[in-house]
């Protein structure tokens, strides 16, 4: 009897537990009418600016996320949620609004780069507590609804946001509002990534280039070509100064046989040293290889010119 006791007893507790669950509220419900509110625009030209959101989406059915605050599940189902959206811009309105006294809080902007830009980024001009008419839950993590034609057709209040247990049923509340069969979530999420993977993939083809251009204004690029593999050689910034000196002296020596290589290695000295970036070329005592070279050749040069004017 002590046994089936404590038996029933967990199973009420349980059972309370999920009506508990089952009976948060926030916002307006399915059914009642989805109240105009203001919000400020958080990015783009129109950042700053004040706005009415229903009258934003017009026609348009409306999928609101009213964010109440950052956590990384939440984040990744708003993620999940906008990408999907946001291929549906033509059709619907997508608008995350920021619940926060502060407009630029540091928990929402750390955040926001991570949204389409066919997501609609806001913050509440009402502060923390959202637009009144809504009686928004501050207990839960996300509010998020659906409307269409002016009145609510989905409502879901989330205190411990899950892409897995909610992604689905929400997906469908937004399929259903545009005409449309709700999409796969294992398959929106398996294009996420690679769209995430893509996006990563470009951003270190960028850094590459930006290296390999950096590269190309240094001096061992182009002219005499075993002047370039001498030169490439000076400028790596692992060398000791004992072997700097022993490189020096043989790009000096091979310069001195060779006037092309000559007149090349003046110009790409005299050309580091006036730009200002001879700090970006190889060891301390590298740099001040070069920038006697640039001295010696520039005098030399300068003489040579002289020389030529007495002629005349």
């Amino acid at each position: 009897m002590f046994r089936l006791s404590i038996a029933l007893f967990f199973a009420f507790a349980c059972s309370f537990n999920a009506q508990a669950q089952e009976e948060v509220f926030s916002g307006p419900q399915v059914g009642e009418k989805l109240p105009e509110f203001t919000a400020k625009y958080l990015r783009g030209k129109k950042a700053g600016e004040e706005f009415k959101v229903l009258k934003s989406a017009g026609d348009k059915p409306l999928f609101v996320i009213f964010w109440h605050g950052l956590d990384r599940p939440g984040f990744g189902l708003m993620r999940t949620l906008t990408q999907y959206t946001a291929s549906k811009s033509e059709k619907l309105q997508t608008m995350v609004v920021c619940l926060d006294d502060d407009p630029e809080a540091p928990k929402f902007s750390r955040g926001l780069g991570y949204f389409d830009d066919k997501t609609h980024l806001a913050v509440s001009t009402d502060g923390s507590e959202g637009p009144g008419s809504y009686g928004l839950n501050r207990n839960v993590r996300l509010t998020i609804l659906v409307g269409k034609e002016g009145k609510v057709t989905g409502n879901y209040a989330l205190i411990q946001p899950s892409t897995q247990a909610d992604g689905p049923k929400i997906l469908k509340s937004i399929a259903a509002a545009i005409g449309e069969d709700a999409p796969d979530l294992e398959a929106l999420q398996g294009a996420m990534t690679q769209r995430m993977n893509a996006r990563r993939g470009a951003q270190e083809k960028m850094k590459r280039e930006g290296a390999d251009r950096a590269q190309s204004d240094r001096p061992a690029r182009g002219g005499d070509q075993r002047l370039d593999g001498m030169l490439r050689r000076i400028i790596n910034k692992d060398l000791t100064d004992e072997q700097v000196a022993k490189v020096g002296k043989a790009i000096s020596e091979y310069v001195e046989r060779n006037d092309k290589a000559k007149q090349d290695l003046a110009r790409r000295a005299k050309g580091i040293v006036d730009s200002g970036k001879l700090s970006n070329y190889g060891t301390q005592a590298a740099q001040e290889v070069i920038k006697g070279w640039a001295k010696k050749y520039a005098e030399k040069d300068g003489d040579s010119k002289e020389e030529s004017s007495d002629k005349k």
